[in-house]
């Protein structure tokens, strides 16, 4: 309050005009949209990926089971370890045949001069044996070690290859 001479008091206001300033608490539309775009990208190259990956999965799971097929075919044989089904006969060793037809592959045990199937299995549908392979059957034989029918399996599918590789002494490659 400021007083007059006049002894007389009066308010004295001053009003200062000022810029009121408005801040957004959102985004424009234009931010939206790159940040939806950006998302959008980062999707369909992951999805793109995750296929990809899941594909060369199930090739190097469907070698991966044949070589341990083989490899269970080569230690049963080695140990002489033979299946119920064979009663008493005299076990002659374990085969695992690759039947490109059907797109399967079977672990049996011989006995005596008769088969037994211990495990059959086959491929996934987009999975094959190529033509290519050198070998279909191989025979792990109790009494001499080694491989009947050395050679290599290759099996394609998704644009990709993966071989497996049994030598003369039986190794799985």
């Amino acid at each position: 309050m400021i007083k007059n001479p006049g002894n007389k008091s009066f308010k004295f206001i001053i009003h200062h005009s000022s810029f009121i300033v408005h801040k957004s608490a959102g985004f424009t539309l234009i931010e939206i949209s790159i940040v939806v775009s950006i998302l959008a990208m980062l999707t369909t190259v992951g999805i793109a990926s995750f296929v990809n990956y899941s594909r060369s999965q199930a090739l190097q799971s469907a070698a991966y089971d044949l070589k341990t097929s083989l490899n269970l075919a080569k230690s049963r044989s080695f140990s002489q370890v033979k299946p119920t089904s064979c009663g008493n006969q005299t076990l002659d060793g374990y085969k695992v045949a690759i039947y490109t037809t059907s797109n399967s592959y079977e672990l049996t045990a011989l006995c005596a001069g008769n088969v037994y199937v211990v495990k059959s299995t086959a491929f996934p549908s987009n999975i094959v044996i190529s033509a290519d392979s050198t070998s279909t059957s191989f025979f792990f034989p109790v009494i001499s070690g080694g491989v009947v029918g050395s050679g290599s399996a290759i099996l394609t599918g998704f644009g990709q290859t993966r071989t497996i590789t049994v030598d003369s002494i039986g190794t799985v490659k």
